[in-house]
């Protein structure tokens, strides 16, 4: 890819986003985190096979970008969502803090969705536009565009394989050049057990156009040589 040679990617016509009535703040917008589990994201993406659509959910770690849960339906409703959101709080356990941030989508403000969020104590974030949740749309583009649209997929069988299959790698064996060492997100996590949190890297999440931490652009999301203003978890507080 540093040499030129990408996938080119297709312009997206199909909608996956129907706004709710219901609007939550955006919490993480020029956050410092330095720890696992302090930021989910979290988005649904579409894959067209044999002019059939299928839809794929993704929730990512931003700090350690690890998929912490996925799911693969052919609708798009919350119960998909909800299959994901369930993986991933099955893996991690005690997510004490943690904020789940999407888009305005209704699959995310739908009230069983809500009822498990508020159940586990996690903060609900929401976006307005895509670049208020760029590490979810990240990854939709980077599993479709580079491990899917590469493979002869002709069954919703098939699909789900390969995305469990892609999964299984990006967090694996998947080398990401800004965390350091350049390791995988699964032996960055595996190693933060050994960091103190003075020598743990900090990442600063930024929306473009924030004149608030318009420092933070244009640099690697770890190590920024100079900080911008941020805040810290915030607590809400009904």
């Amino acid at each position: 890819m540093e040499l030129g040679y990408r996938v080119r990617s297709k312009v997206n016509f199909r909608r996956t986003t129907i706004p709710s009535h219901l609007r939550f703040p955006n919490l993480i917008e020029g956050l410092l985190v330095y720890d696992k589990n302090r930021v989910w994201q979290t988005d649904i993406t579409y894959f067209e096979v044999k002019d059939q659509f299928y839809y794929i959910t993704f929730i990512i770690d931003i700090y350690t970008k690890v998929i912490r849960g996925y799911h693969v339906s052919d609708h798009m409703r919350a119960e998909a969502n909800l299959i994901a959101l369930q993986m991933a709080l099955s893996e991690v356990g005690s997510v004490n803090g943690l904020i789940h941030h999407s888009d305005r989508g209704s699959q995310f403000t739908d009230t069983r969705y809500r009822e498990v969020l508020t159940k586990n104590e996690i903060h609900v974030s929401m976006g307005i536009i895509a670049q208020d949740n760029a590490y979810a749309e990240r990854i939709n583009g980077t599993i479709k565009n580079e491990y899917l649209k590469p493979k002869t997929i002709t069954t919703f069988n098939q699909l789900k394989t390969q995305v469990r299959i892609a999964v299984n790698h990006y967090n694996e064996k998947r080398i990401h050049k800004h965390l350091p060492g350049k390791q995988s997100p699964r032996e960055f996590e595996r190693q933060l057990v050994n960091l103190t949190t003075q020598n743990r890297p900090k990442v600063i999440v930024y929306t473009e156009g924030n004149c608030k931490i318009r420092a933070a652009l244009s640099r690697p999301d770890f190590n920024p040589e100079t900080e911008p203003q941020v805040h810290v978890c915030p607590m809400v507080t009904n």
